[in-house]
């Protein structure tokens, strides 16, 4: 347990796609692997991702409209 006196709300951290090819996507992942099922599909210059809590090798659990899954973290950057 901690007193909420010590705890505050951090804004989260906001990526953005990067990397990735004309004509291409980042695909979001439901699990961290590139043969996991594609949940949807993150066009190249996609903001507003956002990174949660869990990560696994090169793989990050992100939130980005609505969709939470798996992306290769080497095509994401800081905003």
């Amino acid at each position: 347990w901690v007193d909420s006196r010590f705890i505050s709300m951090v804004s989260p951290a906001i990526y953005c796609v990067a990397g990735v090819g004309k004509g291409d996507v980042l695909n979001l992942r439901a699990f961290p692997s590139a043969n996991s099922r594609v949940l949807t599909q993150l066009p190249r210059h996609q903001c507003d991702v956002s990174f949660l809590p869990y990560a696994v090798g090169n793989w990050q659990k992100v939130r980005v409209e609505g969709y939470e899954g798996w992306a290769n973290r080497k095509y994401l950057s800081g905003q």
